[in-house]
């Protein structure tokens, strides 16, 4: 069986604020990294509840804007990630990551 270089993932999750959906994230960057993979966990806020169950070899990167200080935007998720948008995409540009998975 030909042995397969690891992948460069990248996973995307509005914040780490402990929800079902950012707990399955977590996991699934951690179990990533453990196979060796180089791994991302993009954020689009500052909550980071979950932060200690991060792997150390998990990159985590926070996209808040400017614009995500706001205590408008900072109590919706929806306007938060729309903030983020901007630094994701040049994050996708720059880095190329094999792999994106999103939730929430």
């Amino acid at each position: 069986m030909p042995v397969r270089a690891p992948a460069h993932i990248a996973l995307f999750v509005a914040d780490l604020g402990g929800g079902g959906a950012q707990r399955s994230m977590v996991t699934l960057a951690n179990g990533f990294a453990a196979a060796g993979h180089r791994v991302d966990l993009l954020t689009a806020g500052d909550d980071d509840l979950l932060a200690s169950r991060v792997a150390d070899v998990v990159r985590v990167q926070p996209f808040a804007g400017r614009a995500s200080r706001l205590p408008i935007v900072r109590s919706r998720k929806r306007w938060r990630v729309r903030t983020a948008v901007g630094g994701i995409a040049r994050y996708l540009q720059a880095c190329r990551p094999d792999a994106l998975l999103a939730t929430s």
